[in-house]
């Protein structure tokens, strides 16, 4: 847990159930103080409209003023559900613990004070609600930089690799035909592309990418460049957009 992210959490909790409410139950977010109208608190939020509009079951509608979903057993995946089950213990819970921590301030609630992996669960879980969404993009492009990064990295280490490498050594290897010189498995046809660090057909592919079979997934004979299955995936993304754009223009 980083410096801070007591405070984040809070925030982000209390903008995700008050988001939440506001969509399933207009107006019920807010309350008057001083004769101001402000935003509830996430404790508020949970004990005070959530748990009281479901009954205590947290289960709260996607469409707005829809009844509340009873107990039973829970059929299909959870993004084919009406609703968005609200872990109402357990982020009340990590609610107490953030106070405590934050400005030492005894909640009058059992908790060890800290965060735990089943609290960031809860939080983000409330993700499915059609009010928020957007906590799967956000992890997406945290992925997508992170794919990004580690190949910059690993093109890096190649160059080195390939200029340790001397004249008589890099004419070798790039004169050798990979398609039949490589092996990969019995009666497995071998797939040789292009290899973006190096410019030599060497980069022999023990895969392609998952998505439109399009970009080889394996390393360079050459250079010893690997391109992982994230960086395919992302590379095929890339072409698709762009042959998207070109349609469009």
């Amino acid at each position: 847990m980083t410096d801070g992210a007591e405070g984040t959490f809070d925030q982000a909790l209390t903008n995700g159930l008050a988001a939440i409410v506001a969509h399933t139950w207009p107006g019920e977010e807010m309350k008057t103080v001083k004769g101001k109208r402000v935003v509830r608190s996430a404790s508020e939020l949970l004990k005070q409209v959530i748990s009281e509009r479901t009954n205590g079951t947290g289960r709260v509608p996607h469409a707005p003023d829809a009844p509340v979903t009873g107990e039973g057993t829970v059929q299909g995946p959870s993004d084919s559900r009406p609703y968005t089950e609200v872990d109402i213990e357990g982020l009340g819970a990590a609610v107490a613990a953030t106070q405590v921590i934050r400005h030492a301030r005894d909640t009058g609630t059992d908790t060890d004070t800290v965060l735990t992996e089943e609290h960031l669960v809860a939080l983000a879980a409330l993700d499915s609600h059609p009010a928020l969404g957007s906590l799967h993009w956000v992890q997406v492009d945290r992925e997508w930089d992170r794919t990004e990064i580690s190949d910059d990295a690993e093109i890096e280490r190649a160059h080195r690799y390939y200029n340790a490498l001397d004249e008589a050594e890099i004419e070798r290897r790039v004169a050798l035909d990979y398609s039949s010189e490589a092996f990969i498995a019995p009666d497995e046809p071998v797939h040789v592309e292009q290899c973006p660090v190096c410019g030599a057909d060497a980069l022999v592919a023990h895969g392609v990418d998952s998505m439109a079979a399009m970009v080889g997934v394996g390393h360079c004979w050459v250079c010893s460049y690997e391109r992982s299955m994230r960086v395919a995936d992302q590379m095929t993304v890339n072409a698709l957009i762009e042959r998207t754009m070109e349609r469009d223009n």
